[in-house]
């Protein structure tokens, strides 16, 4: 019992001992100095914040720095009743930033620890670039820029920038650290110079120092994007072609030519440079051009590093000396020899068939006041027919003959008319549940002027009218759905002229 009794007033008096430790630590003021003085470092330690409590004190001193921990001073007792002051003289061939900690003792318990900074240098050291170089791996956009920084230890952060320009504009490409040497760039021209330099900022005072300028030249292949859209028209006995090109990489284009699907394409243009507006214009005189002959014609952009772009697509019109303008077809009809497919097909001038390269359609739906181009649906001079989509009754259609851009006027319309044009009506409907009541879709008819769908209910004698919907639409939500019984469902469509379609296929949902 009484070991277990002296054992807790031994725990108690060495916590409560502790417990003083800490807090005279506390109460110590630290005036612990580390200054940089002609070379050498300069310890200063006010022992007498410490007098009234020691006559003296044990002391220890350690420097930190990259070469690790070194003690300057082990175990030295010092009065507390004036400043203590040493000298560090070993760094003067080993300039750089190092901590030194301080430790003091009395009656072999530490009463005080503190740490302090010290730049061995002189304060108007500056960090500069001994070497500093710009190089590109050939055939690649690869610029590897190296630098070697005399005193790097004095440096904060380092700053790469780039312009391109000598006196421009400098943009930051990375912010780096003092330890790092190398930076790897990417560029996108050729064949045009790239300026960079450094920005150092200091540890000491935070100023930046930059470097001098340094520039190089990429040498690698730029292939540009090929040129889209080309056109070409008949024009006072000229066939000029023009075309609109985006891509910042191409410095100019060409233009090549053939006679229709004969030989390679040869070069018929010099360079034509690149403009601000990217819209560019070449014409091709009667002095290259032969009447009622075929002509092929594309368009190579290439880039500063003389890279090459694939070839756009190719262009080919037909030259008449003496063509002013195209005859558009005319007896416009439909053909239709199954359920599934239907043409239109047209009667065409027999003295300017040659003239023609192709025909484009166009469609006006019964209640739409312009004719609209059908994308996709067009054909070639020899042909005077095309598949179209199952037409609606009162679609009205009209061809028009090109050559190039050079376009005929709009052949007389022809108008399809269905003997069964009440057949207008939505399609495919379904149905599903919802908190709000039953949800019913369908799919709207194309090219049909709706005003309004009504849909009607079976109550066991008739259909009754239970909603009205817009006729931009294509569901709606009904609350006179009851559920576990047979709900039956029709639904039907009133066009702008107040035509009602036939009813569609019966829904039935239990």
């Amino acid at each position: 019992m009484e070991t277990r009794t002296m054992r807790k007033l031994t725990l108690f008096i060495f916590f409560n001992l502790m417990l003083g430790a800490v807090v005279a630590q506390e109460n110590i003021k630290s005036n612990f100095t580390a200054k940089y003085d002609g070379g050498d470092i300069l310890l200063d330690f006010d022992a007498t914040t410490l007098s009234r409590q020691k006559d003296s004190v044990i002391i220890a001193i350690s420097r930190k720095g990259l070469g690790g921990e070194t003690y300057l001073v082990k175990q030295r007792k010092i009065a507390t009743s004036k400043n203590w002051q040493m000298l560090d003289t070993l760094l003067r061939k080993t300039p750089g930033v190092y901590q030194y900690y301080l430790t003091v003792s009395s009656a072999n318990k530490p009463i005080l620890t503190t740490g302090v900074w010290a730049y061995a240098y002189p304060p108007d050291l500056v960090p500069i670039p001994l070497t500093f170089t710009a190089t590109n791996k050939k055939g690649t956009n690869d610029i590897v820029i190296k630098w070697k920084i005399d005193y790097p230890f004095a440096v904060r952060s380092i700053t790469l920038q780039r312009s391109r320009s000598k006196t421009g504009t400098y943009k930051n490409l990375a912010i780096l650290s003092n330890t790092d040497s190398a930076y790897l760039d990417k560029v996108n021209d050729a064949n045009e110079s790239f300026y960079y330099h450094l920005k150092i900022e200091s540890i000491a005072d935070s100023n930046a120092y930059t470097s001098a300028s340094i520039f190089v030249i990429p040498d690698f292949t730029i292939t540009p994007l090929p040129v889209n859209a080309l056109k070409g028209e008949l024009k006072e006995n000229k066939i000029l072609l023009s075309w609109q090109n985006l891509d910042n990489n191409a410095r100019g284009f060409y233009v090549k030519k053939r006679l229709q699907n004969n030989g390679e394409f040869e070069m018929a243009s010099s360079i034509i440079l690149k403009k601000e507006n990217d819209l560019y214009h070449w014409e091709d005189s009667t002095s290259t051009l032969t009447d009622k002959q075929v002509y092929q014609y594309l368009v190579i952009a290439e880039s500063n590093s003389f890279g090459l772009s694939k070839p756009s697509d190719t262009l080919t019109i037909a030259y008449r000396s003496r063509i002013k303008t195209l005859s558009p077809p005319h007896d416009l009809r439909t053909i239709h020899p199954n359920d599934s497919i239907y043409y239109l097909a047209w009667t065409v001038d027999s003295l300017k068939i040659d003239d023609v390269l192709g025909y484009q359609v166009y469609l006006k739906s019964i209640n739409e006041p312009t004719f609209s181009l059908l994308p996709g649906v067009a054909t070639n001079g020899n042909n005077n027919y095309v598949e179209i989509a199952a037409p609606k009754n009162g679609n009205s259609y009209c061809v028009k003959a090109i050559n190039g851009v050079t376009e005929s006027a709009l052949s007389i319309p022809y108008t399809f008319s269905d003997a069964f044009e009440n057949n207008f009506g939505p399609k495919y409907l379904t149905a599903k549940t919802s908190e709000e009541g039953l949800v019913i879709s369908w799919l709207n008819p194309r090219n049909t002027n709706i005003k309004r769908f009504e849909l009607y209910k079976w109550n066991g004698k008739t259909f009754k009218l239970v909603e009205l919907v817009g006729g931009n639409e294509n569901h709606v939500v009904t609350k006179s759905y009851q559920a576990g019984n047979l709900n039956s469902y029709q639904l039907k469509a009133v066009n702008t002229e107040n035509k009602e379609s036939l009813a569609s296929v019966l829904l039935e949902v239990n």
